[in-house]
């Protein structure tokens, strides 16, 4: 037998109707490998160099944004090689400036 005086809520309407119901939060999105990062690097005809330190160099890039890291990796099989060994020079000077502010702007930085 039940109880009828204990009220029924029904969970997609909330409580009593006066409460929509919480959603839950979407899952987390897996981390998926740069295997295709990978295979978009290594159509460069045009150019010679290596591609695991130039991938190292633009993941740990401050100064772009995902969204300009995204143009580089899309220009690459179009830039010349002056256009890659000069990339290349400016992510190495950029990492040798943000060292050199570690110690000062680290917590900035981080």
């Amino acid at each position: 037998m039940s109880d009828d005086t204990t009220p029924i809520t029904d969970p997609m309407i909330g409580d009593q109707g006066t409460n929509p119901p919480i959603p839950p939060p979407p899952p987390p999105r897996p981390k998926t490998p740069n295997d295709d990062l990978m295979n978009r690097f290594m159509v460069h005809p045009l150019t010679s160099f290596d591609e695991m330190n130039f991938i190292d160099l633009l993941e740990h890039s401050l100064s772009l944004s995902t969204f300009e890291k995204k143009r580089v990796i899309d220009a690459i099989p179009t830039l010349s090689q002056f256009q890659v060994d000069e990339l290349i020079k400016v992510f190495e000077d950029e990492r040798v400036e943000f060292r050199k502010l570690m110690p000062t702007e680290g917590e900035i930085i981080k």
